[in-house]
């Protein structure tokens, strides 16, 4: 009697050069800055590295009044996902407060290229922001 062959795939003993081909990284690029003006952002630049693929599953984004007088206004904002390499916006959402979303199917960039994740504050006060987006390199 064996191991049971689940949907094809039987049990292996690897090598740990063969299990960091097929082993997942975890990525969090998470930037935040207080008192940010209008039309102003904090942004997290990465380069993925020659051989591997990023895939981002989610990001979050977040505005909030800098001053107590100030928080009953609007704290616009805008998170934004762009590909410096191709010059291509992956994703942008705006609102207020914040947002966000998880990828049921994942964001691709390839090994090579820039990636940039951003809020920008579009409140017309100062404001603290975050940014967050996370997922895996292989």
């Amino acid at each position: 009697m064996g191991y049971p062959d689940f949907e094809g795939q039987k049990s292996k003993l690897f090598t740990a050069a063969d299990w960091a081909a097929v082993e997942a990284t975890d990525i969090n690029l998470t930037a935040a800055q207080a008192n940010v003006l209008f039309g102003f952002g904090v942004l997290v630049i990465y380069l993925v590295p020659a051989a591997q693929t990023l895939y981002i599953t989610q990001i979050s984004f977040s505005s909030h009044a800098n001053l107590v007088a100030s928080g009953d206004l609007p704290q616009i904002c805008q998170g934004q996902l762009f590909n410096v390499t191709t010059g291509i916006f992956l994703y942008r959402q705006g609102g207020n407060g914040g947002g966000g979303s998880n990828f049921s199917k994942p964001i691709v960039i390839p090994g090579g290229e820039a990636l940039d994740v951003l809020v920008i504050n579009y409140a017309n006060h100062a404001c603290d922001v975050e940014v967050h987006a996370g997922g895996y390199l292989i």
